[in-house]
């Protein structure tokens, strides 16, 4: 008796077996084009077909091109029109990488940007750790304020370190001040960040410190 093999009824299934590629694997796909894995290991790509409202959104030169090895995206000189929700792609005219969510464009920042701080309320010389560092990156900048007055001496360390060349003097009221140049600027996974109120003056209700971070 022979045996009824069942009706294959997955669209994408269908496909591979029209080109000759059952047991096939859809392992990524982007813009119009699949990469496959087939039963033997090896690689393998195909395109897709759009319809309808999709059409526009089938394989071209500027689609990303892919491998085992990763993805290359697609190098432009001006933002594609109309949008493409859900593409990320190169300006190889700014150096930037950038998404579109279909109503507009964003920057994929390459360093990651961002700041530790605390405030200290009536304040009074002292030294608090503020935060451990997770990952190594690298300090940019050291920032203070007081809310009144002026005067006072404030800076930051790395575990022991004095994060500057010369401890910030507050010279003036409600103004962030920058410590200028750094004494040491890279920290490590581990290291201990404290900001350090050293003296007071100008009767402040607070002083705010801040440190400035890329990653990496």
């Amino acid at each position: 008796m022979s045996k009824q093999i069942p009706e294959v009824r997955d669209p994408e299934k269908r496909k591979l077996l029209r080109l000759g590629l059952s047991g096939a694997v859809v392992v990524a796909s982007a813009a119009g084009l699949r990469m496959l894995r087939l039963p033997d290991g090896s690689d393998a790509t195909t395109t897709t077909q759009g319809t309808g409202a999709n059409q526009g959104a089938g394989s071209s030169p500027a689609d990303p091109t892919f491998d085992a090895d990763g993805v290359q995206l697609p190098s432009l000189t001006s933002d594609p029109s109309p949008h493409r929700a859900g593409s990320i792609y190169f300006r190889s005219d700014l150096l930037e990488m950038r998404l579109d969510d279909g109503v507009s464009y964003y920057t994929i920042q390459k360093m990651q940007v961002f700041s530790k701080g605390g405030v200290v309320l009536s304040p009074t010389a002292q030294k608090l750790a503020i935060w451990r560092a997770p990952f190594s990156c690298t300090v940019t900048a050291v920032k203070a304020y007081q809310d009144v007055g002026s005067g006072s001496v404030v800076t930051a360390y790395d575990n022991t370190t004095n994060l500057l060349d010369t401890n910030i003097t507050l010279s003036s009221a409600a103004t962030w001040q920058d410590g200028g140049s750094l004494a040491q600027s890279g920290v490590s996974e581990g290291d201990s960040i404290a900001i350090a109120v050293v003296s007071v003056a100008g009767s402040p209700n607070y002083i705010s410190i801040q440190v400035e971070f890329t990653q990496p």
